[in-house]
């Protein structure tokens, strides 16, 4: 099997997280912690995957998978991903992180009542960041960039009730 072709699981992994949690937050509790670091994991599994048989391919060789999304006019809007190595290597970097700051996140939110709504809005993040990693043209790449802004000011703004957190959101 080859796996370049299913590097759109890596951010499903995420998306799944965040819906997961979605739906079931309060009665997941501690627990959502244990999804989206099990979430993030699998992406980090599948990333690497995907990194060690794009360098095994050579540079040339990029995999571009669109389908056309809409046609207005005779022009069509695809949508896609793209994997080339620097893809490979940002996959790499964005899913260790994320695990790694979903491992640390456990610890230090620990008995916070909204935890669940932080790991929600971590695991929105993930998936907006590996959807700018993943993108091959520049409608995908600004919706997802868009996307990470909202994460940030959600995550940033996250203790809201202090006000430095709320002027620091707004910078976001």
């Amino acid at each position: 099997m080859e796996i370049l072709a299913n590097a759109w699981l890596i951010p499903l992994f995420p998306l799944l997280a965040f819906v997961i949690i979605l739906a079931f937050g309060r009665r997941l509790k501690e627990s959502a912690a244990i999804v989206g670091i099990l979430a993030n994991a699998a992406s980090l599994v599948i990333a690497l995957l995907v990194f060690f048989e794009r360098f095994a391919k050579g540079a040339g060789d990029y995999l571009n998978s669109s389908f056309e999304w809409l046609t207005i006019a005779g022009h069509s809007i695809t949508m896609g991903f793209e994997v080339n190595q620097l893809n490979a290597v940002m996959l790499v970097v964005v899913t260790l992180v994320s695990t790694m700051v979903n491992i640390y996140s456990k610890g230090y939110m620990h008995g916070d009542n909204r935890l669940h709504v932080f790991y929600q809005y971590l695991a929105l993040f993930t998936f907006s960041m590996l959807g700018v990693v993943l993108s091959p043209n520049l409608l995908q790449l600004y919706i997802f960039w868009e996307l990470v802004g909202v994460c940030s000011f959600l995550l940033i703004g996250f203790y809201f009730y202090k006000p430095e957190a709320r002027a620091a959101a707004k910078k976001a």
